[in-house]
Parts: structure tokens; C-alpha cells; sequence
């Protein structure tokens, strides 16, 4: 075998290269998930940290729930919604917006993230304004200590909302482990502040709440810092050339986030009002633990959703059909196992007390794998400009599952919510395959898995 010319490695006896042996292999994956420096390395890596945040969810769901039982299992969750829930409202449409507008205009990045501060900055007081209208008049019938703890925990909003509309930059940047660490850092850190106050015997509804809330405080300054300042100079008042094009798209595409939102939102919303904290426990274990499954959808999007916003119609069909098909399959195996061992798997990690979870749980885990299929879905009408169908689909949609828990939740309870939800899903599931067909003009999915589906996943990893 001849040295290639020009390579001095022949010189130092190490030509031809040594053969590439599996620990070798294994060691050059890992170290290329871990740079994340190309977008399949960067799914991978997302993926992973999918995994690991659903198994510290799980750990701390667990301990919390042992610790606090159902009733302060309840209160627990009408206490820290409401930052979330806030946030969530008050970004609307903004984070695919900015997205969007940083994939458009790539040196452009710093004016971009400017126009983002100045309208996050406005929607924060709007946040408070609301919070301290809607926090005391919908716990009315709760202890006045939680409807307190819950308006001081409004303040937390902060945190959320940046947070919401800062980190796709991280995506947009291709900054997937800092993007990942945002992601792992908080359920981690609560994790340890839970050990600390089982430890000192001071765990309680209101103490679990507040550790929750101050873990995400260092992960949010620590993302501010690198999306705000290293290597950048925002402006905002270089931003305002951005902010009407910012608010159109998100104006457009507000009405599907919002009701995406409240799709989340909305079941234990009405059950707070509806159950007992004891019943809404036993949902808020159901739904956290169903929540699984969208592991698999988020992992995807945030791969190809800003790389689907740089692409034809053609090659977003393209893209949208292999990740269509990869959630379907990896989606329902889950589901089905999870099924399966539903039972035990409330049993083992919840204990007796909250074995009424299980239908409920059963109804949601469906329900999840519809929203994650709706979900990929939606990211090309998104990508290509067209927010205002996945509107439309999920007015209705939304509509449709409130009318259904008004109608049942009182007679039923909490699995009369999980099918509301489950139903909502499938309507809109089928609504944007509609539109993707008369609208787009792309054919739909195909269910099965071909060589072509095999050789596209191979070529992204080789």
C-alpha cells in the first residue's frame, strides 16, 4: 500500500492507519454527539437528553408524589402552573416567529434577538397584570396559604418567558448541547433540592414549588449570557426593523400556538375548578407520566423545524415524510408496551394510592401519540409560511374537546378530561392531513417503511 502524496505519516511509521475497531467506533460516536457539530449528531445528542430529562421527570414525579400524596399532590400543581401557563400565553407565536426570521436573515441574528427582548420585555408586564387577576379568582376554593405562594410564584413568569423565546436561538445557532443543557439542568437541580429537603423532613406543597421554580434560575441566567452577549452586540434599537415582520408571523401564527398551548393546559385548568386536589392529583400523575411519548416528537422537531424553514416545498415534503414515519413507529411500540405494563408501572412508581391513575393514563398515553403525529405535521405548514391553516385545525379541534369536557367532567371526572383531550387530538390530527392535501398539495404520508426511509437515516449518520 503507497502513502497518499503529500502525507508525512509514512515518515513516522503510522501508514497505512491502524483498522477501526468497534471501542474505536463507539469512542468517535460519542465524541461527535457530544460536539453535536452536525444536525444528525445533534438529533442524536437531543434526543438523548430527551431520555435523560423523561427519567429525571419521572424520579422527581415519583418522589414528589410519595412525599406529598395526593391532596398535596393537587395542591402542588395549582401552585406551579401558573408561571408556565403564563409564559406559554404571553409568547404566542413568538418562538416559531423568531425562528423563522433567524433562518431568513442570518446576519441579521443580533437585530433579530433584539426585536425579541423589546417585545418579551412588554409581554412580561402583561404576564404580571394577569397573573395577579386570574391566580386568586380561579383557587378560590383553595387554603389562602396556596392561592398566596401561587401569586408570589407568578414572578417565576420571568424566567419561563424568556426562556421560551430565547432558546430557539440556541437551535437556530445549532448550539445543541448548550440548547440540551437548558433542558437537563433544572429537573437535575430540582432533583437535588428535593434529596435535600426529604433529608431535613420539610417537604411540603409549598416548599416542593419553590424548589422547582428557583431550579431553573442559574440555566436561564447562564442562557441569557450566551444568547445576549458572547460574540453578539443586541440592540434594540436595531431591532425595531424586526418587529413587524416578528409580530405578523407571530400574529399569524398565534392562534395555533395559543390553542397548541392550551391543549396543554386546558384539562388540568378545568379540573382545578372541577375536582378536589385529591382528584386533580391523581390526573396531574396520570398526565406527567403520559407526557413520555413527546420525548420522541420534540427530539425531532428540534432538528427539523429550523431546517425545514430554509427548504422548498419539495424538500419539506421530502423531510416531512421520514419523520412522519419515524414518529409513527417509534411512537406506537412505546405506546403499546406502555399499555401493557400501564398497571404496574403506576404500582411500582406511584404506590397503591394512586391506582385509580391508571385508566386515566391509558386514555392520555394515546392521546399523546395523536398530539405527537399533529405536531410533526404542523411544522410544514409553519415552515412554509402557512400558520394560518394549523390555526384553523386547531380552533376547531379545541372547540370541540372543551364542549366535551363541559358536557362530561362533571358526571365522570378526570376520564372524561383525558378523553376530551383524546378526541381534540384525533380531530386535528385529521384536519391538517386535510390541509397538508388540498392546501400544500402534498400527498400524504405513507404508513410503511421502506429502503428508501432506511438508507435516508443511514446517510444522515455516516
Amino acid at each position: 500500500m503507497t502513502r497518499p502524496p503529500g502525507s508525512s505519516l509514512g515518515a513516522v511509521g503510522l501508514w497505512p492507519p491502524a483498522p477501526l475497531t468497534l471501542a474505536r467506533l463507539t469512542a468517535r460516536l460519542v465524541r461527535n454527539v457530544m460536539r453535536a457539530e452536525r444536525a444528525s449528531y445533534g438529533l442524536i445528542q437531543t434526543f438523548a437528553t430527551q431520555v435523560f430529562v423523561l427519567l429525571l421527570n419521572m424520579a422527581t414525579g415519583i418522589v414528589t408524589a410519595r412525599l406529598l400524596g395526593a391532596a398535596g399532590r393537587g395542591e402542588f400543581t395549582a401552585i406551579t402552573i401558573w408561571p408556565q401557563l403564563l409564559a406559554t400565553i404571553g409568547a404566542i407565536g413568538l418562538p416559531s416567529a423568531i425562528v423563522y426570521q433567524v433562518r431568513r436573515n442570518p446576519a441579521a441574528v443580533d437585530a433579530v434577538i433584539g426585536a425579541a427582548v423589546t417585545v418579551g420585555l412588554v409581554l412580561l408586564m402583561l404576564v404580571y397584570a394577569a397573573g395577579a387577576v386570574l391566580v386568586p379568582l380561579w383557587l378560590g376554593a383553595y387554603d389562602e396559604r396556596v392561592r398566596m405562594v401561587a401569586e408570589i410564584c407568578v414572578l417565576f413568569s420571568v424566567n419561563h418567558l424568556f426562556t421560551i423565546l430565547l432558546r430557539p436561538v440556541l437551535l437556530a445557532d445549532r448550539k445543541w448541547s448548550a440548547y440540551n443543557l437548558t433542558q437537563y439542568g433544572p429537573p437535575l437541580l430540582y432533583l437535588a433540592l428535593l434529596g435535600l429537603l426529604a433529608a431535613v423532613g420539610k417537604v411540603t406543597a409549598i416548599s416542593a414549588a419553590f424548589a422547582i421554580l428557583f431550579s431553573g434560575c442559574p440555566f436561564f441566567v447562564w442562557m441569557m449570557a450566551i444568547v445576549l452577549f458572547r460574540g453578539r452586540t443586541v440592540s434594540l434599537r436595531r431591532g425595531r426593523r424586526f418587529l413587524r415582520p416578528l409580530l405578523s408571523y407571530a400574529g399569524r401564527n398565534s392562534p395555533n400556538e395559543l390553542i397548541h398551548a392550551l391543549f396543554g393546559f386546558l384539562d388540568r385548568l378545568v379540573l382545578v375548578g372541577l375536582l378536589t386536589p385529591a382528584g386533580l392529583g391523581l390526573y396531574a400523575v396520570a398526565y406527567s407520566f403520559s407526557r413520555v411519548l413527546g420525548m420522541i416528537p420534540q427530539s425531532i422537531m428540534a432538528i427539523t423545524f429550523p431546517a425545514m424553514s430554509g427548504m422548498s416545498e419539495s424538500e419539506v415534503e421530502h423531510l416531512y415524510g421520514h419523520a412522519f414515519r419515524f414518529t409513527l413507529y417509534v411512537s406506537a411500540a412505546s405506546t403499546a408496551l406502555m399499555l401493557l405494563l400501564k398497571d404496574l408501572l403506576i404500582a411500582l412508581a406511584f404506590g397503591p394510592n394512586f391506582a385509580g391513575a391508571g385508566d386515566i393514563f391509558a386514555v392520555l398515553v394515546v392521546e399523546m401519540m395523536v398530539t405527537g403525529l399533529g405536531q410533526t405535521t404542523v411544522q410544514c405548514f409553519l415552515a412554509l409560511a402557512r400558520p394560518g391553516i394549523v390555526s384553523a385545525a386547531q380552533a376547531v379541534s379545541l372547540a370541540s374537546a372543551v364542549a366535551l369536557m363541559v358536557t362530561f367532567v362533571p358526571q365522570y371526572g378526570p376520564i372524561a378530561a383525558a378523553a376530551s383531550m383524546l378526541a381534540g387530538s384525533v380531530l386535528r390530527l385529521g384536519l391538517l392531513l386535510v390541509g397538508l392535501k388540498l392546501v400544500l398539495r402534498f400527498g400524504l404520508p405513507r404508513l410503511f417503511i421502506t429502503r428508501s426511509d432506511i438508507a435516508y437515516a443511514i446517510g444522515k449518520f455516516t
